[in-house]
């Protein structure tokens, strides 16, 4: 059973090596921590998990526009956030959707479903 999304965490993280977003281009993700696919360099994870709390978005997130090649999206305690970006349905590649202590979400994007590799979502509120 998974508990507030710590054993599917232990599984997509490991054999990946964080770092921390701190190019203040890379607008409205600074602080998250993601993880490069080692063969070609492309951010293939993006993680909130013990970041900072003023990382966190305030009621919606950014667009993901800019991270085509994302295959796990770990939004871990993203307490305030009321809805996702339409963009992440552009995600083709997402395997991974951690939603755990995202209380507020009211609703996801209506073409969530059509994400064909999407195999993982976990969302428990408290």
């Amino acid at each position: 059973m998974v508990k507030n999304g710590e054993v599917l965490w232990e599984i997509i993280g490991k054999g990946l090596e964080y770092s921390t977003i701190v190019d203040e281009k890379v607008v409205g993700f600074q602080g998250l921590r993601y993880a490069k696919d080692p063969t070609n360099g492309v951010i293939i994870a993006l993680s909130s998990r013990n970041s900072e709390e003023k990382s966190r978005w305030m009621t919606k997130m950014p667009s993901m526009e800019g991270f085509g090649q994302l295959k796990e999206l770990d939004l871990h305690k993203n307490r305030y956030i009321r809805q996702l970006d339409d963009s992440i349905c552009n995600l083709v590649f997402l395997q991974t959707l951690i939603l755990t202590r995202c209380e507020r979400i009211q609703r996801l994007p209506e073409q969530i479903g059509n994400l064909q590799h999407l195999s993982e979502v976990c969302y428990v509120k408290k």
